[in-house]
């Protein structure tokens, strides 16, 4: 096996957003001459590259991707028994907090908005190339899953369709949708179709961005 210290620094960057992980990928590629940064536009992609043998010493993903939301990939990446550190990044205002990060498996959370020096921080302790910042404690793990069917459903309502839109987009009746609704409430602890869009994007089930 390779020694990662006599060669270049794989980085995986996932973004849907082509403008976005063209930004980000030139960047992160001016922090450091030894690092090579490899852009997907989904996660699928960065997953059929690993299953073809392609490692990675960091992975950097937004949270709310349409074929696959951060914390999904990191699920998945967890399930393969994969350890490489992953920073979540997104647009979306207190997102994950640090605890929600760790809980679902990923290493690091950083704003979109933040200083670039947060990312060329957060990049370089993973890489074992700066001393770690102390980290809190882990929250309790907390997963949060929704039905393709719920995921359906709030993408409607996130581009503010009633229920009786909702209802002939899907070919359901309407007292569906309301059932679909409020177990999609009590899953997100939420009151309202505003709080339920709000949390939807913020854990990466939709993106209103």
């Amino acid at each position: 096996m390779y020694d990662v210290n006599t060669r270049s620094k794989r980085i995986a960057v996932v973004d849907d957003h082509a403008l976005v992980l063209a930004g980000l990928t030139q960047l992160i590629g001016t922090i450091d001459s030894n690092f090579t940064t490899v852009a997907f536009q989904d996660g699928f992609s960065l997953l059929q590259n690993i299953e073809e043998g392609i490692s990675f010493d960091l992975i950097i993903t937004d949270l709310g991707m349409e074929k696959m939301n951060g914390l999904m990939l990191v699920e998945v990446l967890r399930g393969k028994g994969l350890s490489t550190p992953v920073i979540i990044v997104s647009g979306v205002d207190n997102a994950l907090s640090d605890s929600e990060t760790f809980s679902a498996g990923a290493n690091r959370f950083v704003h979109k908005g933040d200083d670039f020096e947060e990312l060329s921080q957060a990049i370089h302790e993973l890489m074992g190339l700066r001393p770690a910042r102390k980290a809190p404690a882990p929250a309790p793990a907390m997963h949060i899953n929704l039905a393709p069917r719920q995921i359906e459903i709030v993408r409607l309502v996130s581009t503010g369709a009633s229920n009786k839109d909702i209802s002939a987009e899907l070919e359901i009746s309407e007292n569906t949708v309301k059932t679909h609704l409020k177990k999609i409430f009590q899953t997100l602890e939420v009151n309202n179709r505003v709080e339920c869009v709000q949390k939807a994007s913020a854990l990466g089930f939709v993106n209103i961005h």
